[in-house]
């Protein structure tokens, strides 16, 4: 063993109870199978918009950055007037559903619109489903 916890071969070694936090010091997991992020890259103009969408589909919140990139017809987000923003959005299935058909109703045929989902472990989960007000 080295002196920094490391074996021969390389692999990390816990000394002692230190190192690890005990199970039962964390809470029980539910359904995080459940939580999906949705990834929403979009001209600027329409943010408020878009937002306002997300919120009648749903969304109880999401992460607004400014983008950059290259897009498939080789356009890139700062050659569209305000650039694009990228939308991240931590919701349920089926809230993810109502916002894919906002998409796809409103948003893909009438912009530039990138968009892709993925499944996603979330700590807090009650903030993303379930009843507001417990939280």
């Amino acid at each position: 063993m080295t002196e920094d916890n490391r074996s021969e071969e390389g692999e990390d070694v816990a000394m002692g109870n230190e190192g690890a936090k005990a199970d039962a010091d964390t809470t029980p997991r539910r359904d995080v199978d459940a939580i999906v992020c949705i990834t929403i890259v979009v001209e600027s103009l329409v943010e408020q918009r878009i937002l306002d969408g997300l919120s009648r589909a749903g969304a109880r919140g999401w992460t607004v950055t400014s983008a950059r990139g290259l897009g498939p017809r080789h356009v890139g987000v700062t050659e569209i007037e305000g650039g694009s923003i990228r939308i991240e959005v931590l919701a349920t299935v089926d809230v993810a559903n109502h916002i894919w058909e906002l998409l796809h109703a409103d948003y893909f045929p009438h912009y530039s619109v990138a968009a892709w989902e993925y499944p996603v472990t979330v700590s807090r989960i009650e903030r993303y489903s379930g009843d507001v007000t417990a939280q």
